[in-house]
């Protein structure tokens, strides 16, 4: 039998164990909320470049390009007995890396000629995709990627290979070399650019919030969604499209509630199969982020579209299609 002292030191030892399990348990769950929500947009493969020629760190640089070959050819030079498909490989990947240092130097020539920097730049671009592929996998990469710098009569245009990023776990990546084209400036934009680095929601996990709302039946917190007021300044829109934005979101109020009752035959989400398609362009936040919702309803499965415009800030509701799409 336990004396009384030994269970007293027993049942502390418990509670002591619980109250750490639980608040290891909350700062994990923190954690992990953090990493989901915040997302990292295209944009800031250009302040990394732009951080690592500053600072003379080709290391951060080379982060920026796939690796995936450099390691498996790494990984080859350890073996030994290699056929001559695998040397043939580690040649091109040796020429490959070459190329990039050579890259680097010629990029940090450049910005120093024409004494670049970030906050120098004058608008950028790109059309994101996040989606499933053939093989049901999903893809996520932007593609039409620009990065444009304003030097006196001269715009300076960094485009990645083939015009493509893909993203990995912590950052976007280029499969080779960056590029840089010059242009004569034939008229300088007096509309501010839109510039957007992170947005504190994800994608998907914002398509499951609307339709959680749709399911709900929740309307008026539905209606939040859309920009207030107060968040107008956030879309760097013309005063002349802010001018008209009142009206044109009430009309988008009065059409979804008029038609809501579309969306009663919906029945469950498929999140796995969410998709988004994101045009950013080089002047103007307008809703040009479509977030596809694949649902079961009544009547079979189909697709929701959902007009949005992403800021720093959060994600905006433009606007919902009550036209449920046949897939």
């Amino acid at each position: 039998m336990l004396s009384a002292s030994a269970t007293i030191n027993y049942g502390t030892m418990k509670y002591t164990y619980i109250t750490l399990l639980f608040l290891s348990l909350v700062l994990y769950s923190s954690g992990n909320e953090t990493s989901q929500e915040t997302f990292v947009t295209p944009s800031t493969y250009i302040d990394s470049i732009f951080t690592a020629v500053k600072n003379n760190d080709f290391k951060k640089f080379r982060r920026q390009f796939d690796s995936q070959e450099l390691k498996k050819a790494n990984r080859l030079k350890t073996l030994g007995n290699l056929n001559e498909v695998q040397e043939i490989f580690i040649l091109y990947v040796d020429d490959h890396e070459k190329g990039l240092v050579e890259n680097y130097n010629n990029l940090k020539d450049t910005i120093s000629k024409y004494g670049l920097s970030r906050d120098r730049q004058y608008h950028n671009r790109f059309v994101y995709v996040n989606r499933l592929d053939k093989n049901n996998k999903r893809v996520e990469y932007a593609k039409s990627v620009d990065f444009s710098f304003l030097k006196d009569s001269v715009i300076l245009t960094f485009t990645p290979f083939h015009y493509e990023l893909h993203k990995t776990d912590t950052h976007w990546v280029s499969k080779n070399k960056l590029e840089v084209k010059r242009y004569p400036v034939q008229e300088i934009s007096k509309r501010p650019p839109y510039f957007v680095n992170t947005i504190p929601e994800d994608f998907i996990a914002y398509g499951e919030k609307i339709y959680t709302l749709i399911k709900n039946k929740n309307l008026e917190d539905l209606q939040l969604e859309y920009p207030q007021k107060d968040e107008f300044g956030l879309l760097n829109t013309s005063e002349e499209s802010l001018g008209k934005l009142p009206r044109y979101l009430q009309e988008n109020h009065v059409k979804l509630e008029k038609e809501f009752d579309t969306f009663t035959s919906v029945e469950s989400l498929y999140r796995e199969r969410t998709s988004v398609l994101w045009k950013k362009k080089n002047y103007r936040n307008e809703g040009n982020m479509r977030v596809t919702l694949y649902v079961k309803t009544t009547k079979g499965d189909r697709l929701i579209n959902i007009i949005c415009m992403p800021t720093e800030k959060r994600i905006m509701l433009d606007h919902i299609s009550t036209k449920l799409i046949t897939p």
